[in-house]
């Protein structure tokens, strides 16, 4: 019986795209990979560093924790752990990654507020729940399905994502990604990514 493969989760291999074009760049560790702009996507890249083909990979949501006023972290009751898309593929479980290869799963994505409404499932009774005005940004997480509780739709704050890859053949894998979300919108690029948001790889 073939031994398990291993896949492949680097800080240094995430995708920032806007509207304007994409950019690719290597990242170390604990450092900001991705900050506000124009209407955006945060991609990651799922890598099979094994010798053989990974079957049925999905990557998914494991937990969310928000950050509270004392600096711990507690867990977001009402989120539901769900798979996020796969890039351009947009099915629950991507079928094989070769040796070497990799997929492009997709995150989330910010939409400028005062467009938000334009796009279906961007806004929802929870943000009004919230307090979340339409002057505020959020993060839209892409995930193969949309509960209804609109937990999906991530208000700003500083937050950590237990996200898994895993593989019918292949050992899981976790990985903590923590987003912190000004929620302010800024016309100029440069402050969008001194001042925006951020997402980083922590452990």
């Amino acid at each position: 019986m073939a031994g398990k493969r291993t896949l492949g989760f680097s800080p240094t291999a995430l995708r920032k795209k806007f509207r304007a074009g994409m950019t690719v760049r290597n990242y170390r560790d604990n450092e900001v990979v991705f900050s506000q702009g124009d209407t955006a996507d945060a991609v990651f890249y799922i890598k099979n560093d094994g010798n053989a083909i990974a079957e049925t990979v999905e990557v998914y949501i494991e937990q969310v924790l928000q950050k509270m006023a004392d600096e711990t972290f507690k867990a977001v009751e009402d989120f539901l752990p769900l798979n996020l898309r796969w890039a351009r593929f947009g099915n629950l479980f991507f079928p094989g990654i070769p040796p070497g290869v990799y997929k492009h799963s997709d995150f989330g994505h910010i939409i400028e507020s005062s467009f938000r409404r334009q796009f279906p499932g961007e806004e929802h009774p929870r943000l009004v729940a919230l307090g979340i005005g339409n002057s505020q940004t959020v993060m839209s997480l892409d995930l193969v399905v949309r509960p209804n509780t609109g937990s999906y739709l991530i208000p700003p704050g500083v937050y950590r994502f237990v996200v898994v890859v895993a593989a019918a053949n292949a050992k899981l894998i976790r990985r903590t990604i923590e987003l912190n979300l000004k929620g302010t919108w800024f016309p100029d690029e440069a402050r969008m990514f001194k001042d925006g948001v951020g997402l980083r790889i922590i452990e």
